[in-house]
């Protein structure tokens, strides 16, 4: 008997310690079915086989009371994947995106705002990466929220209940206008903080998509808030993606998939400089894209001309984008059907002011060519499901304002 309760609680201090590393067994476990949580036997026991070889190196505390832990590199929870047996981590970009153009998107050449005061200072020993830590609760939240799709908010396609956009995005092949393929977008990004609550998703994005309607890959890299996700209203740097093989969907490390290869900034960090209503102005350059040699999906960042890249995930899990058929700038909020939507940017209607509305702008995209392209000469349309809620106002067709307060859509 003493041995069990030896056993139950090394195996609960293991989950509540590394449920990170092992992809939260333990909250799969507490959700299913005896005959369910028989078939996780294996799995439990590899935990239990590396309850004396803890892979965390340091571990670092942010001021939001989020632990963020170093872990080596090579070793990170993606390279579980069932689909990454075979896969080398990729340090960085084989190169990047070429800009034709001669204008500077550095942020310190905009009167429009910076970083702000945000300092990624982790750390982390040489050889590892910063992964925040997911708790069981973190994932019971996520999982909450991931079992349900998010479809490119073109003009063929109608909003599942529950979700709507403020976009500008590229046109499909049943469009009048001749398609166009894409490795990638870039946009800088406001950081905004829009008023969520408990089950909504708001965020502004950068947006990928590929594949048939039913089986597609998608990737959307931005920020987000989320509180059934992340465990609080803050503003997160996020990445969202679905897998067309195994129709998963998936946001930042709440399950296998996306590769962390910055040691400064995780992949889930809060973004604290908010966006003032009519005052000071925080952004960042964001920079999603199909490495050349790997056909993997980078994002990287870039603020006061500094560049991250923060990791990518790999071509096995999105195999309808190479290339990607669609691309959008813009802003998604998500809730359960047949309830208020939450605020879309920083809850307020656009009117032509980037000081008192949300905003993308310097919209450029990757061709085929791995050239960076600005979007004046092609074809970009806008579109907005919802005027009651939100809107979207183009800018010289290179940049958008977007957002709205919600409510009865």
């Amino acid at each position: 008997m003493a041995m069990g309760k030896l056993f139950v609680l090394l195996f609960v201090w293991h989950c509540l310690i590394s449920a990170h590393y092992y992809h939260c067994v333990c909250a799969r476990i507490q959700t299913t079915s005896k005959e369910e949580k028989d078939g996780f036997g294996d799995e439990i026991d590899e935990q239990l086989q590396n309850l004396n070889n803890p892979e965390i190196k340091k571990t670092f505390q942010t001021k939001e009371g989020v632990k963020v832990d170093c872990i080596d590199i090579h070793k990170q929870p993606s390279m579980d994947h069932h689909l990454l047996k075979n896969h080398v981590i990729q340090m960085n970009p084989s190169s990047r995106p070429k800009q034709l153009s001669s204008k500077s998107f550095s942020l310190e050449s905009t009167s429009r705002g910076s970083w702000g005061d945000v300092n990624f200072g982790y750390l982390c020993p040489k050889g590892t990466v910063p992964i925040r830590r997911t708790t069981k609760e973190d994932q019971i939240r996520a999982n909450s929220l991931l079992n349900t799709n998010i479809y490119h908010p073109n003009t063929d396609v109608i909003e599942p209940p529950g979700q709507h956009v403020a976009v500008r995005h590229s046109f499909n092949f049943t469009s009048p206008y001749p398609p166009i393929f894409f490795r990638g977008l870039q946009g800088e990004i406001k950081v905004d903080n829009p008023v969520v609550q408990k089950d909504q998703i708001s965020a502004s994005v950068l947006w990928v998509e590929g594949g048939p309607k039913d089986v597609f890959s998608t990737i959307q890299a931005g920020w987000m808030v989320a509180p059934t996700i992340f465990g609080d209203s803050h503003t997160h740097l996020s990445i969202y993606w679905r897998n067309g093989p195994d129709q998963g969907n998936c946001v930042n490390m709440y399950c296998k998939g996306f590769i962390q290869t910055s040691d400064q900034v995780p992949i889930g960090e809060v973004l604290s400089a908010i966006s003032e209503y009519g005052g000071k102005q925080y952004s960042f350059i964001g920079l999603l894209f199909q490495d050349p040699d790997t056909r993997n999906w980078w994002f990287s960042i870039t603020a006061n001309n500094v560049t991250f890249d923060i990791g990518y995930i790999p071509h096995e899990l999105v195999p309808y984008l190479d290339p990607a058929s669609y691309i959008a700038w813009g802003g998604l909020v998500k809730s359960p059907p047949n309830t208020p939507s939450p605020q879309m940017g920083n809850g307020h209607f656009p009117d032509g002011d980037f000081d008192t509305a949300s905003s993308i702008w310097d919209h450029m995209f990757v061709d085929l060519s791995h050239n960076l392209k600005t979007t004046e000469r092609y074809f970009f349309g806008t579109r907005y499901d919802s005027e009651d809620c939100y809107t979207v106002e183009e800018d010289s067709n290179t940049s958008i304002l977007f957002g709205g307060p919600g409510g009865n859509c």
